[in-house]
């Protein structure tokens, strides 16, 4: 369960290498054996919700700082694996009313991601005030990490209490290409 009312969250970690001695502290990266051969990726989404009912939802995958176009079924890049390890997820309230969100993650095997897709995660969200701006976020880690490749496709469908909550969405991971 996902219930978190921050404003805003700095975290600042620094390490050493346990393997030398005497080595300088170095700032400790999110993604773990991060090397070359990975390229960092983030899914995005954020607008008002456009529907109550589950939707998909359009969003918009960019590698390495570059966007690509918007779209409802996400795939790897070609001959690479494309690895989500988390995400953010809020509700934003639109008016005084209870504003909730229910972000289902899904995946297709062999083509385009529609609404009744398996899901791989799902995550709720609810605000108890009836106060325009009360927002809640849903932080999740995936642990060991979700993986497409080939004509595996991922994407999100939401159901929310009104179409003027504000909807944000951030999956973060890794494309990679296999044996390097």
């Amino acid at each position: 369960e996902c219930q978190y009312n921050i404003a805003d969250v700095t975290i600042g970690i620094r390490g050493t290498s346990a393997n030398r001695i005497g080595a300088q502290p170095r700032l400790l990266r999110t993604t773990q054996g991060y090397d070359s051969n990975k390229v960092r990726i983030a899914i995005k989404f954020e607008a008002v919700a456009s529907a109550t009912a589950d939707t998909l939802l359009s969003m918009v995958k960019q590698v390495n700082g570059v966007d690509a176009a918007a779209s409802t079924s996400l795939s790897a890049t070609t001959n690479k694996v494309m690895r989500i390890t988390g995400g953010q997820f809020s509700v934003k309230a639109g008016a005084a009313a209870q504003a909730f969100g229910t972000l289902t993650l899904r995946s297709n095997p062999t083509g385009a991601t529609v609404i009744g897709s398996p899901s791989w995660g799902r995550y709720d969200t609810e605000i108890t005030t009836a106060v325009i701006g009360d927002a809640k976020w849903c932080f999740f880690n995936l642990g060991e990490a979700q993986e497409f490749t080939g004509a595996q496709t991922m994407g999100a469908s939401l159901a929310t209490s009104a179409t003027t909550n504000v909807i944000s969405l951030i999956l973060y991971g890794y494309e990679y290409t296999v044996g390097n």
